[in-house]
């Protein structure tokens, strides 16, 4: 597997994410290295790497949250700032009161918020978005059921139909099997598998092995980024020449 070769940018027909170059880090500390990486319309792409090698540091500078050190990113030729609300973010499993009184149909209703000037209600158009999501993720049916009383496969199932709700061009996900079971993790593959019909997918995963039917490419990441662009053929990854490359312990 190689390191990552420079792309060029184009601003009549951009790619999805168009990263050049970029370093960024922490207190003048970099964890992320001359990282250059496209993603195409309807690429389906899986990150792995170490704890610590960069990985939450990226999704914080795609999602404009952090300021690069050195280079450039854009989403769909615009600025991370800019182009973030072209992306739909589903974090890792996110630890919550199972008690709270919220049902799985607001919870997906908050991915309407940006779409909305505020303390506007929600309207037809929402209701009918978020009814369409919550069908594509196959939980529908739960709709009025208490969030915490679902399990962690379908909790996850939901963010990912709130981050469908702001009907995006690419959905960025981290780590979104942590702490699933082996059945609700395929079921999300086989979502994302068919949500990237229409959607351009960039995952963080640990779960190579299963994750790697279902995903178009694989990439490694630690502190720099190792990628071939070119369809994976075999589902375990190469090994990667990282001898020289230490890790560094992201905040």
């Amino acid at each position: 597997m190689q390191l990552a070769q420079k792309t060029t940018l184009n601003s009549l027909n951009p790619p999805a994410i168009a990263i050049e170059h970029l370093w960024a880090g922490y207190d003048r500390h970099p964890v992320l290295e001359d990282i250059t990486l496209e993603v195409n319309p309807l690429d389906f792409i899986a990150l792995n790497g170490p704890n610590g090698g960069g990985k939450t540091t990226l999704i914080k500078v795609l999602l404009g949250l952090l300021q690069p050190m050195q280079g450039e990113v854009r989403i769909l030729g615009r600025s991370a700032k800019q182009g973030r609300r072209y992306i739909g973010y589903v974090p890792q499993t996110v630890e919550c009161d199972r008690d709270f009184p919220i049902r799985v149909w607001d919870v997906v209703r908050m991915g309407r918020l940006a779409k909305r000037a505020l303390l506007h209600p929600y309207n037809r158009q929402d209701d009918r978005i978020v009814a369409e999501c919550l069908q594509q993720v196959d939980l529908f049916d739960r709709r009025d059921r208490p969030f915490g009383t679902l399990s962690g496969g379908q909790r996850q199932r939901v963010y990912v139909a709130r981050a469908l709700a702001t009907q995006p061009h690419i959905l960025l996900l981290d780590e979104p099997t942590a702490s699933v079971d082996d059945g609700g993790r395929t079921k999300i593959y086989h979502l994302l598998q068919q949500l990237n019909q229409s959607v351009t997918i960039l995952t963080i995963s640990h779960d190579l092995e299963e994750i790697a039917p279902y995903v178009k490419t694989i990439g490694y990441l630690n502190r720099r980024l190792f990628y071939d662009p070119k369809p994976i053929q075999d589902p375990i990854l190469p090994s990667v020449p990282d001898a020289n490359i230490q890790e560094r312990t992201e905040p």
